[in-house]
């Protein structure tokens, strides 16, 4: 009933390319039944790639394989098509959520948030003897930006992760692989996977229409590939002009179809 989101969620398809090869690709994924992510191959998908030395807070370290959606309601959508493509192709919420879809966690790097200080025998003293409550807590506390303690503590968690999976194989005397790793290995594969996998920073000062600017894009993601039929794509969205081609190339599509930079759609 809110219009700031959307009953369905679009991908939009061959960002950077001439319109010709997008509604060339628009084609190929509704030809195929097929909706992929790089090599586009039907038996692969849904990896993980960590580079443990890249910045998280950069959206670099994590680098899972996905299919991306926004969630924006088609009257909403000429920013993100001004960024990305006009053709794509749209599903029902439900069907992204059958196929494992879940929205991204957006973080504003420069938040700032409080951590503790390590007081010297100085600061101790100094903090004793102050009487106002708000100078005793600027004694106690210091102000850092989220993205920096996200990469501080993320680098934090693979070191003691490794650390205990080593104490584990120096601690149990058993032949094989202790339970215990296979417990840890477990649980750092769902962190990495369903955690740190959505989460996306950005930069809060930069304008709406930027490129980089990820906050209005409302994204959902899919790890892995997705197949489906026609008859689950609730919109198919290309420009007025390509409208006559589309009905000759694909007659057993009846859903709505609905034409870029225009706030009407064709059935």
């Amino acid at each position: 009933m809110q219009r700031y989101i959307s009953s369905e969620l679009t991908h939009f398809v061959g960002r950077g390319l001439t319109e010709k090869k997008q509604y060339e690709i628009l084609v190929k994924i509704l030809s195929e039944g097929f909706l992929s992510h790089a090599p586009h191959v039907r038996s692969l998908g849904g990896n993980l790639n960590v580079n443990f030395n890249a910045s998280f807070s950069k959206n670099e370290m994590y680098n899972p394989e996905m299919v991306c959606f926004c969630d924006i309601p088609f009257e909403d959508l000429t920013l993100h098509m001004n960024k990305y493509s006009r053709f794509g192709l749209a599903f029902g919420k439900k069907f992204i959520v059958s196929k494992g879809g879940k929205p991204v966690m957006y973080i504003p790097t420069s938040s700032i948030i409080r951590a503790d200080k390590e007081l010297s025998p100085e600061a101790m003293a100094q903090f004793g003897a102050e009487k106002d409550p708000y100078f005793k807590a600027k004694l106690l506390f210091e102000e850092h930006e989220i993205g920096g303690c996200f990469d501080e503590m993320i680098r934090e968690y693979h070191l003691l992760s490794e650390l205990t999976r080593k104490l584990f194989l120096d601690t149990f005397s058993n032949p094989g692989v202790p339970e215990e790793s296979h417990r840890l290995f477990a649980l750092n594969l769902f962190l990495e996977f369903h955690i740190f996998s959505f989460i996306k920073f950005f930069d809060p000062s930069l304008l709406d229409n930027d490129p980089s600017n990820y906050y209005f894009e409302r994204e959902w993601r899919v790890i892995g590939n997705i197949d489906f039929k026609l008859i689950d794509i609730t919109r198919i969205v290309l420009p007025v002009e390509y409208s006559e081609r589309f009905r000759i190339d694909f007659p057993g599509y009846f859903g709505q179809v609905s034409f870029s930079g225009q706030n009407q759609a064709a059935t």
